[in-house]
């Protein structure tokens, strides 16, 4: 589809948007434009979310909401781009309407409302049931065929490899369920983590750990020279601002930002971040074995959000950029603050001996992936920069943090231990009548500066 623009000199123009149109559709009318009628859209997507949601705030004076009318049948058709961001081009998605919220008379013959709708894949995942069995596959094979057999979506699929052979029984589950659980249990071919994630984004479906989506960008230096797809700083809003004259750098500076949540170490300690005990038990031998995991021994075996080789470093006698100090042990080498139990079974498969299967190879992925899920939800903030369509969850950006402490200067200086790499864990595109805006819902694993070994 050709780009369109509205804007001859290309000048970006920071929150500047082109809704072209809304559609409502039902099988009992004619195709439908609400966009005179629109007052604000949300749409939401995460990688949490198995697919995109959103809604439509209506101011309703002519009563479509009985006229046309609305009932749950209607498909949604939403039509958008930035006009001014050279390599945007519209945005066209269709969901599906399930729900009418917020019904509220404004007056005589106002009515507001919002209507909240779904992609279509989530109508087609809550009617199907899937009773199959996959045996001697990988996880991502089977995630694959799932999808293509009874997903029944054209949107495009991203698929990471994963390792081991699994046998596999979907005992009557959905579609999404069954590929929730069969990310908890990936192991990527090429990293060690197993922070798999299933989610849908503007683009399409994905199948990805969130260390493929680091890495990724980290090693395209063509394509991300900085190490990040975007790098974000804060600056206050200047209503006197004259649009016309602001410059390409504009794009970058946050109008708002707000931490969500700093560390919790109870909260750490109780989920495993810092240790975890796993005992499996074999039921044929009548046997067990305990694993132990340790965050800070193998900080170095994943791929985390700043690079431990930082050359940021404020003390040359320490380089890792972890959440907790090389010399610090109250946390780590303590197992039973976090305990698991799996079964395990002796010759599951008739005593046939075949290589690289067990019953699951879940030892080998869940005290990791809960020490690694745990790490995100550590630190959290929520940014708010200009809109942005190209902007999508499981982004790698850098955000400037800044710090509190004026300088000598009495200038906005960067904070080296907050500021840095973050992960976009999800997007929120708002639009209303005048600009257009996305809030970032941001997550970190490490620090920007690693913590000193000992006192100066």
């Amino acid at each position: 589809m050709a780009k369109l623009t509205t804007n001859p000199s290309n000048t970006i123009i920071p929150g500047d948007f082109l809704l072209h149109d809304i559609f409502l559709s039902s099988p009992f009318n004619n195709r439908l434009s609400i966009k005179e009628i629109m007052e604000e859209i949300n749409i939401y997507e995460s990688v949490f979310k198995h697919t995109l949601t959103g809604n439509i705030a209506i101011s309703d004076t002519n009563n479509i909401l009985v006229d046309y009318p609305i009932v749950g049948y209607e498909t949604i058709t939403l039509i958008f781009d930035n006009p001014t961001i050279e390599a945007s081009v519209p945005v066209e998605k269709d969901f599906r309407v399930y729900n009418i919220s917020q019904y509220t008379p404004v007056g005589e013959q106002v009515a507001g409302y919002v209507i909240n709708f779904v992609s279509e894949e989530t109508i087609t995942n809550s009617q199907t049931k899937i009773s199959q069995s996959y045996m001697g596959k990988n996880i991502s094979n089977i995630v694959q065929t799932i999808y293509e057999d009874y997903v029944d979506s054209e949107k495009p699929l991203v698929v990471e490899e994963t390792r081991n052979i699994h046998d596999v029984i979907i005992p009557n589950w959905s579609p999404f369920y069954s590929m929730n659980w069969l990310s908890s249990r990936g192991i990527s071919e090429t990293y060690n983590g197993a922070n798999y994630f299933f989610f849908e984004t503007l683009e399409g479906f994905n199948f990805v750990s969130l260390e493929g989506l680091i890495d990724e960008v980290r090693m395209d230096k063509d394509l991300y020279p900085e190490g990040t797809k975007m790098h974000y700083t804060y600056q206050m809003k200047n209503v006197s601002e004259n649009p016309a004259q602001i410059n390409p750098e504009a794009f970058r500076n946050a109008s708002d930002y707000k931490v969500d949540r700093t560390f919790n170490v109870l909260q750490n300690l109780s989920l495993g971040m810092y240790g975890s005990k796993l005992i499996t038990h074999d039921i044929v031998r009548r046997s067990y074995k305990e694993y132990d995991f340790d965050y800070k021994e193998t900080y170095d075996d994943y791929i985390h959000l700043e690079e431990n080789t930082n050359s940021n470093v404020t003390s040359g006698t320490q380089q890792s950029t972890m959440l907790q100090s090389e010399t610090v042990d109250d946390f780590t080498e303590k197992y039973n603050s976090y305990r698991m139990m799996i079964p395990s079974h002796y010759q599951l498969y008739g005593g046939i001996r075949i290589p690289n299967r067990n019953t699951s190879h879940h030892e080998r992925s869940i005290q990791s992936r809960v020490s690694q899920l745990q790490q995100l939800n550590t630190y959290k903030l929520i940014l708010t920069v200009p809109g942005d369509p190209l902007r999508r969850s499981g982004d790698l950006i850098y955000f400037e943090y800044p710090n509190t402490a004026a300088s000598d200067d009495g200038k906005v200086t960067e904070d080296k231990l907050y500021s840095g790499n973050y992960m976009v864990l999800g997007v929120r595109n708002r639009f209303v009548k005048e600009f257009h805006e996305t809030i970032l819902e941001l997550v970190k694993d490490s620090y920007f500066t690693p913590l000193r070994k000992e006192l100066l």
